[in-house]
């Protein structure tokens, strides 16, 4: 159940950007909070996920006005 919250996924997403390499340590994160923050300043609404699962480095590098993450049935809902 979802409590009644449609699954939209990334149906209502335009544009997706990956910054991606097979070696670490060469500023991906650095490059993707960058790209987040400037298209934040020319108005997009931005989204930005680490799945670096053995060593993720955003959440030292921004922190959210509202840092809990919300979930609601099956649907995580992302801090503002």
């Amino acid at each position: 159940s979802d409590s009644g919250q449609s699954s939209v996924g990334l149906k209502e997403v335009a544009h997706v950007i990956a910054v991606a390499s097979c070696k670490g340590g060469v500023g991906k994160s650095t490059t993707a909070v960058n790209l987040a923050y400037a298209l934040a300043s020319l108005g997009a609404r931005v989204g930005l996920v680490d799945v670096d699962i053995y060593g993720p480095s955003l959440p030292t590098m921004v922190t959210p006005e509202q840092p809990q993450v919300q979930v609601i049935g099956s649907a995580i809902l992302p801090p503002e």
